[in-house]
């Protein structure tokens, strides 16, 4: 999280969910909570976990209400690994996903 993204102090937590690249969540509390700035969201995922083409990648926010919109996709390349690394702008927090088109 960038410096001077929230007001005051705030315990967060972060929890992970899914095997491949387009059943990927990010989990992150408290729900709701708005940065004054984007921060920034990394994955890095195996070749081995990408199901889909890359190309049609989405990365999407899912607000506490329900709400789901796209979010920008930052960076998208392979690594010298051979490995996927994303990078997607996170304005606040609650449920971030990977998933085809839109």
């Amino acid at each position: 999280m960038p410096k001077q993204a929230v007001d005051q102090p705030v315990e967060i937590t972060m929890n992970v969910t899914g095997h491949t690249l387009s059943d990927r969540v990010v989990i992150f509390e408290p729900a709701g909570l708005v940065f004054l700035k984007d921060a920034e969201l990394y994955v890095l995922v195996g070749r081995d976990r990408v199901d889909m083409d890359l190309s049609a990648l989405t990365v999407y926010h899912q607000y506490g209400d329900g709400t789901v919109e796209p979010t920008g996709i930052l960076d998208l390349q392979t690594n010298s690994h051979n490995n996927i690394e994303v990078t997607a702008a996170v304005p606040g927090f609650s449920r971030y996903g990977l998933r085809g088109g839109w």
